[in-house]
């Protein structure tokens, strides 16, 4: 599978659960442009309605609470990031 997105340096937190979380992000996201580029609409529709969406759901949540965790100070901006 050809990668469109790469875990380099510059996207690595250095909080594992998070790294992996967002190693994660990027893989489907790859695995999407994948099935774009080999014109599976439908299965890119499915994916995005089953994994995808739900996935960003709780990697969003697992991101504010470990922000809590550490007094994050910027928390509630960043809350409204996500909720955009």
């Amino acid at each position: 599978m050809e990668k469109l997105i790469t875990m380099t340096d510059n996207l690595i937190t250095g909080v594992e659960e998070m790294d992996k979380e967002h190693l994660e992000l990027i893989e489907m996201i790859n695995h999407v442009a994948s099935l774009i580029k080999e014109g599976k609409k439908e299965e890119v529709k499915e994916f995005f309605i089953n994994k995808f969406s739900a996935y960003i759901e709780t990697h969003l949540k697992d991101e504010e609470k470990f922000m809590e965790s550490i007094g994050y100070p910027e928390l509630e901006t960043h809350k409204k990031v996500h909720n955009i």
